[in-house]
């Protein structure tokens, strides 16, 4: 028992006499080759916090362009309310990437004390950073994000509209005010009309997700719609949702030239009866 210990502090010693110094694993967040750069952020991520962070803040104050890019992204995992303050600055940077990353970090990070800040970020003329933005905006599970949410919903990019909508599905389960609710599921169907079939694609998924009846006549609509793929989704969301009014159009469904159109409304029709 005295030997196996023994051995076992030795590895111990081993192991930590092989560790590099935190100051040379954040260097290497600089170096040209995307390997090295990826192993020493996988390194950090797995490394104690409390060397970490204050090694990559210096970094968002000192470091190359690269550098900064990759600290904000693992600030953002690190779930320590230091971070916060100096990534909400960088949502006014002007490298657009560094702005989106920024989001996104803030989003990870949960920070209900940057909603202010993203919502700002709504209005960047970058539509990669809008969409982080939207997306960041479900992640801080509050009521306060609707209003910023529905004037993303209504982005002119595309991207926006579809990352507004996943966060509103996300946000969803969280809300405890009917009327809240409500105006997400109102918003949900709003998109199912929505130009970009993207966008009307996830709106039509989640509002199957949410099981909302009210969106029971768009989604017989969207049994037509000109994209298979909207189709076919929307005849699983009626089968999920299990409104009857929905049986006499998946039935039509089965006579569709597409396969796929009737393997969806077969799956649906059986979906309903087990419900």
């Amino acid at each position: 028992m005295k030997r196996i210990s023994i051995l076992f502090l030795s590895l111990l010693l081993v192991a930590s006499c092989g560790r590099r110094p935190v100051e040379e694993v954040v260097k290497d967040l600089d170096s040209p080759d995307d390997a090295v750069r990826k192993r020493a952020a996988q390194e950090l991520i797995m490394r104690d916090k409390e060397e970490v962070v204050p090694a990559l803040l210096n970094v968002l104050r000192t470091g190359s362009l690269r550098a900064r890019y990759i600290a904000i992204q693992i600030l953002g995992r690190m779930r320590d309310p230091r971070v916060v303050e100096p990534i909400k600055g960088f949502l006014s940077f002007q490298n657009a990437h560094i702005r989106a990353a920024a989001a996104q970090a803030l989003g990870n990070l949960k920070a209900k004390e940057a909603l202010g800040a993203l919502e700002e970020g709504l209005k960047d003329t970058s539509s990669l950073v809008r969409e982080k933005v939207a997306w960041a905006l479900g992640k801080l599970d509050t009521a306060g994000s609707l209003p910023s949410l529905r004037k993303a919903i209504g982005d002119p990019s595309m991207k926006v509209r579809r990352s507004a909508l996943v966060s509103l599905a996300e946000l969803y389960p969280k809300l405890k005010d009917a009327e809240n609710k409500g105006e997400v599921l109102r918003l949900v169907r709003e998109r199912m009309e929505d130009p970009a079939p993207q966008v009307r694609y996830v709106a039509v998924q989640i509002a199957g997700i949410l099981r909302d009846r009210h969106a029971v006549p768009l989604l017989i609509e969207r049994l037509e719609d000109p994209l298979h793929s909207i189709r076919q989704k929307a005849a699983h969301s009626l089968g999920d949702i299990g409104d009857p009014r929905a049986i006499p159009y998946l039935k039509e469904m089965l006579s569709s030239e597409d396969i796929g159109d009737q393997e969806a409304a077969r799956w649906a029709l059986r979906r309903m009866e087990e419900r």
